[in-house]
C-alpha cells in the first residue's frame, strides 16, 4: 500500500470522526497516530510533515 495514500486515508477519517465525536475519540485519535508512527518509523513523508 502506498504510504501517502494510507496517510491521506487516515487523516480524512480521523478528522471526520474527531470533529463528530471529539471527546469520545480522543484516545483512538492518538492511538492511530502511535500505530502509524510505529508502522512507518522511517517514512520520509512522516518525517517531513511532523
Amino acid at each position: 500500500m502506498d504510504i501517502s495514500n494510507l496517510y491521506t486515508y487516515y487523516m480524512f477519517h480521523i478528522n471526520e470522526i474527531f470533529v463528530r465525536k471529539q471527546i469520545y475519540n480522543t484516545c483512538n485519535h492518538f492511538l492511530v497516530y502511535i500505530i502509524f508512527f510505529l508502522v512507518t518509523p522511517n517514512s520520509q513523508l512522516v518525517n517531513n510533515m511532523f
